[in-house]
This record gives structure tokens, sequence and C-alpha cells, in this order.
């Protein structure tokens, strides 16, 4: 008997926001940011501890489409513990990831190259991707392809 697949699903982590003036008295850093990133790494911790097969991350990992460096530092950190975990992970593109222009470029474009185990579905047109060991297919639809004249489509299984 084999048991069930565990995905964790996590999502609107916004890290760089920034809604307090307050101020780290350590840092000199935002003090929202600092919650936001603990949040974060809190949530990672919580899901390395569950064991899951697969984790999805459904939009909005940063609070605006050019984050600050701090941000995105601290987005590569956490996700490069999944990575060294081995658990496939996907990240998806939300509205405040996604550049209003599309020649304006992309921090995923980097995060690509500094993350390669962690699939990232951030353009313009919906992607699929397949987890043969898991048995598992997921089609991703990033923000950006809702900006498409034709309607997102799902696959037929």
């Amino acid at each position: 008997m084999t048991r069930p697949l565990r995905i964790a699903h996590i999502s609107d982590t916004h890290l760089g926001y920034r809604a307090l003036p307050q101020q780290d008295p350590l840092t000199g850093r935002n003090q929202r940011s600092i919650d936001v990133e603990l949040a974060f790494s809190s949530a990672i911790d919580d899901i390395l501890r569950q064991e899951v097969d697969l984790i999805i991350h459904g939009g909005d990992v940063f609070h605006q489409s050019r984050p600050n460096w701090h941000a995105v530092r601290h987005f590569v950190m956490e996700m490069r513990r999944i990575e060294r975990a081995g658990i496939p992970t996907v990240v998806i593109a939300g509205n405040h990831d996604t550049p209003r222009y599309r020649a304006g470029g992309s921090v995923y474009s980097v995060l690509e190259v500094a993350l390669p185990d962690i699939r990232i579905s951030a353009g313009y047109e919906e992607e699929e991707f397949v987890f043969e060991e898991l048995g598992v297919r997921i089609q991703t639809v990033p923000h950006g392809a809702l900006t498409n004249p034709d309607k997102p489509v799902p696959y037929a299984v």
C-alpha cells in the first residue's frame, strides 16, 4: 500500500513588504520586512519538518516586481534549504511578482539561474511541470498569462 502524496502549498509571502515606519534597532532595516522574512522562514521550517513530497508556492513571493536585495537574498537562502532537502518545488508568479511591462524583465530570470532545482513559472504563458517520480503533473497559470487575449484552458486528463 502506498502512502498519500503530501503537498505543501504556500502563497502570498510578500517578501519585501514595508508597512511600518519602524526600524529594527540592530540592523536599521524596516521592521515589517524583517517580520515577513521571519514568518517565511518559519513556514519553510514547518514544511521541512512535515516531510512533504512536493511544494507549491502559488504566487506573490515578493511584494513588488522589483524586490529589494534583502528580499531576494532571503528567498534564495530559504529555497536552497528546500533544494538541499531534495523536495520538488514549483513557484508561480503572482500579480505582485509580475512586471507591468513585458520588456522590463523579471527577478525570476535571475532566480532561475540561482535556483536550478526550483521550477519557476513566471512568464506570460501557461506551463506544465511533470514529476514522474511522484506521478504528478502540474499546470501553472502565472499572473502574466492572464494578460493574454486567450484565457487559460486546463489540460485534459
